[in-house]
């Protein structure tokens, strides 16, 4: 029976996770980058100290968050205010550029090659959201997932490439 004493497991935790933390801060620096967070609410204090530093030290890394509530979006602003490439979304308020506003999507305003999607808060209000280029791109993607359809399901002439 091997035991092993607390402070080394301890140890190797933190080793683990130090490893985990090191991989992420490489990955964020190391060029241009789009890094789209959806399901993190920045309440990891270590992740979030990685992701700051990240975004001040590399002025080619631009971030996008996706919230479902606006109160995320509002306490979020208390700590990125000062960041221009990080923009935060939510229902109906958004951080770009550094400030905090309101915004309001128009399904008649669409153009033919824009989408939109709805979705349901919580509470049940059901809110409508579109966008183009990119983004419009990163709701579908959203969206499939939500719907189990990954990106191979609509991948076409796949082909299998073995390795030489």
């Amino acid at each position: 029976m091997i035991h092993i004493h607390q402070r080394v497991q301890i140890y190797l935790k933190n080793k683990t996770h130090s490893y985990k933390y090191n991989r992420l801060k490489n990955y964020l620096l190391s060029g241009e980058l789009l890094f789209i967070f959806t399901g993190y609410s920045f309440s990891d204090e270590h992740i979030n100290e990685i992701i700051f530093n990240c975004l001040r030290q590399n002025n080619r890394l631009f971030g996008i968050v996706l919230f479902y509530q606006d109160s995320e979006v509002e306490n979020l602003h208390k700590l990125t205010s000062s960041y221009m490439n990080l923009n935060v979304f939510g229902p109906t308020k958004a951080i770009v550029n550094g400030t905090l506003g309101e915004w309001e999507f128009k399904k008649d305003e669409l153009k033919d090659t824009e989408k939109f999607d709805s979705y349901w808060d919580e509470k049940g209000k059901k809110f409508t959201r579109g966008a183009s280029g990119l983004l419009a791109q990163i709701f579908q993607h959203e969206t499939d997932h939500l719907n189990g359809i990954l990106f191979i399901d609509h991948a076409k002439d796949v082909k299998e490439e073995l390795p030489k």
